[in-house]
């Protein structure tokens, strides 16, 4: 499992209310738009250290992605992130 974040109020109802809640990895979007894949981290404290410095963590939450990190995802070029390659699972932490 990897981590990303997401936006408290959109992810927890997404989950809860859809089994199938996945994290949008490379390709084109519903809307046929192409997206560079969902932001990863490698560990839940790397993904929490990423909220608590940009200071975003009273409006987003950390959550798992059912994916690999060694062949499922690709570095971004200066972040401390990963693309998501591949849709994957999204899974709420506890």
């Amino acid at each position: 499992m990897i981590f990303t974040v997401g936006k408290t109020e959109i992810y927890e109802p997404y989950l809860r209310d859809d089994p199938e809640a996945a994290k949008l990895g490379r390709g084109n979007d519903h809307a046929g738009n192409y997206y560079s894949g969902g932001s990863v981290w490698k560990t839940r404290e790397a993904a929490q250290a990423y909220l608590d410095l940009t200071n975003i963590q009273k409006e987003f939450s950390v959550y798992g992605v059912l994916a690999d990190w060694e062949t499922q995802t690709e570095a971004e070029p200066g972040k401390e992130w990963h693309r998501l390659l591949v849709t994957s699972k999204l899974v709420k932490l506890t």
